[in-house]
């Protein structure tokens, strides 16, 4: 909301932007966690897919960022270190443009 008061867009703007904000990063690790939740069952029987057909090897199965969008820890570190990128938007010279994405 500092952002939006800083803008000088009134009062009513701001005010919309950090309801828009807070709860997009309150639904964020709960979408995840739903998304991850639902690759689960998949990556298990592809691993045993494999294991059956490659019996004599070790086989691993990997998945990148569904498995760790579930992990809350990952979205108390993103969520706190939001400030810290707009903050160094600011500062630094000849940027544009604030971004407000994860």
């Amino acid at each position: 909301m500092g952002l939006g008061l800083a803008t000088a867009y009134g009062v009513l703007d701001p005010l919309d932007l950090a309801i828009q904000i807070a709860t997009a990063m309150a639904l964020f690790p709960t979408s995840s966690k739903m998304f991850m939740q639902s690759l689960s069952p998949l990556a298990a029987a592809m691993l045993e897919m494999m294991k059956n057909r490659f019996k004599n090897r070790e086989v691993y199965m990997g998945l990148d960022w569904p498995v760790l969008a579930g992990r809350s820890e990952i979205w108390v570190t993103a969520i706190w270190l939001v400030p810290v990128f707009i903050g160094y938007a600011i500062i630094l010279p000849g940027n544009a443009v604030l971004s407000l994405v994860l």
